[in-house]
């Protein structure tokens, strides 16, 4: 699949400028897009940059690759007892204190309506399977709970955006917030 690399930080031999317009366009083309190296800017994390990215360009998906399977109730690390979350909320999100990401990335998605996959960047086929819209992948992050409750799944729009990773699309999609 075509691909290109854009980043904040100028390093031209290994990577194009970022460039919104330039993004979309080949996003339009069919191209994969990685955005990479952060905004550039002090004070943002990557994840914010992703976030960032996947709002400049009308991504309906943002995919975070982790170590950890998805989001969890308690930090998996500390707590051997913690539970797998298949599908939260923002809502859910805010109120248990839960944590995907930082708190600026995390509104960021929200309030541009969009959702987010964590999943285990580590377990063979997942990075596939997740850009595939596998809904057996991770966590999913979204606005509302699909019909059925938390144990429902429903396929992904378009191609999403992990970390900074967008796959094709039929142009930006709009941008609603939670």
């Amino acid at each position: 699949m075509p691909t290109r690399v854009q980043t904040a930080i100028e390093m031209r031999q290994i990577a194009e400028p970022y460039i919104r317009r330039r993004a979309i366009r080949h996003l339009e083309r069919g191209r994969v897009v990685i955005f990479g190296a952060g905004t550039g800017n002090p004070f943002f994390t990557t994840d914010t940059a992703a976030a960032l990215r996947a709002a400049e360009v009308g991504a309906d998906a943002l995919l975070k690759a982790t170590k950890v399977d998805g989001v969890y109730d308690a930090d998996p690390a500390a707590d051997p007892g913690a539970v797998l979350l298949p599908h939260v909320t923002y809502a859910d999100v805010a109120a248990r204190g839960l944590t995907f990401m930082d708190a600026t990335a995390a509104t960021l998605a929200a309030e541009n309506g969009i959702d987010a996959v964590v999943f285990n960047m580590r377990a063979p086929g997942a990075v596939a399977a997740a850009l595939l819209g596998d809904p057996s992948v991770g966590t999913r992050i979204t606005c509302v709970m699909p019909a059925g409750g938390a144990g429902a799944s429903r396929p992904l729009p378009r191609a999403p955006t992990i970390s900074g990773v967008r796959g094709p699309l039929d142009g930006p999609g709009p941008a609603v917030g939670c």
